[in-house]
């Protein structure tokens, strides 16, 4: 998926809501080097609390190269 998906999915997660796959989607590019802190807000504003984990992990896995 591109990074031209985050501005739309970013705007559903804040207006709207996400679907499953949506926030699938999200979840994807939050775990790309890179994009954790452009779409780890609209992550946790769908997910709430049970993607804290998964967003501190995200710094680590860009150093590692993940």
């Amino acid at each position: 998926m591109s990074g031209a998906m985050r501005p739309i999915l970013t705007w559903l997660a804040e207006h709207d809501g996400l679907t499953e796959r949506q926030a699938m989607q999200l979840r994807s590019l939050a775990g790309r080097a890179g994009f954790q802190a452009r779409v780890g807000a609209a992550l946790w504003r769908h997910a709430g609390d049970e993607v804290l984990p998964f967003l501190r992990e995200a710094p680590r896995r860009d150093r590692q190269g993940a």
